[in-house]
């Protein structure tokens, strides 16, 4: 069993450097807490509204996500903060939707990086 874990990361405006150099920076500190690069991860999101429009113009939002850690698994995130999980059918199931929910544009986003791994006792 793992946990998984993304965070934001704001660069600091004292460092110097590109943000390539920052970023090498906290991979150097991450590797020095013990951890080692196992590989990497991808994981998208596209962003879907209704068409039809809610009362007072006001669309709702579904967020359809898949993560490379779970291929088998579909999230979904409504703008209530209702949580879905399925399995690959989710993607049939919304596609079969598509008089409702359409694809926002620029709402499609995809987030690559290194997966790391580490040890330790509680």
């Amino acid at each position: 069993m793992g946990v998984s874990y993304v965070c934001l990361w704001v660069g600091d405006d004292q460092q110097q450097g590109s943000p390539q150099q920052q970023l090498e920076h906290v991979r150097k500190k991450i590797e020095l807490l013990g951890a080692v690069r196992t590989g990497n991860y991808t994981v998208d999101c596209e962003t879907l509204q209704n068409a039809i429009g809610g009362v007072s113009g006001s669309s709702k939002i579904l967020h359809v996500l898949h993560n490379s850690e779970y291929p088998a698994s579909c999230f979904g995130i409504s703008d209530s903060n209702v949580c879905l999980v399925g399995d690959q059918m989710f993607d049939l199931l919304v596609a079969k939707l598509s008089g409702y929910f359409t694809p926002r544009k620029g709402g499609r986003i995809e987030l690559k990086g290194a997966r790391y791994t580490i040890r330790f006792c509680y």
